[in-house]
């Protein structure tokens, strides 16, 4: 691969890199909503859809961060 690919790849893994940190903070801010809702409605909904929200916001970051590894391993 010759460094011009290589330069749009690196560009690429910075722009997934700042997506990746993104959805973190979007899921920071998802827990600590969740964290916040009173216990008696812990069993709502809402707090449900929190928990959902929660974990695919974790899986799509980690979905972003396994595309980043595969373009390390690009040579």
């Amino acid at each position: 691969m010759n460094e011009k690919r290589r330069a749009r790849i690196r560009a690429v893994k910075e722009r997934l890199e700042d997506c990746a940190n993104e959805i973190d903070d979007i899921r920071s801010d998802e827990e600590e909503y969740r964290d916040n809702i009173p216990e008696n409605l812990q069993n709502g909904d809402r707090y449900q859809d929190t928990e959902e929200n929660c974990d695919k916001l974790d899986t799509a970051a980690s979905t972003v961060r396994d595309a980043i590894s595969e373009l390390d391993e690009i040579k």
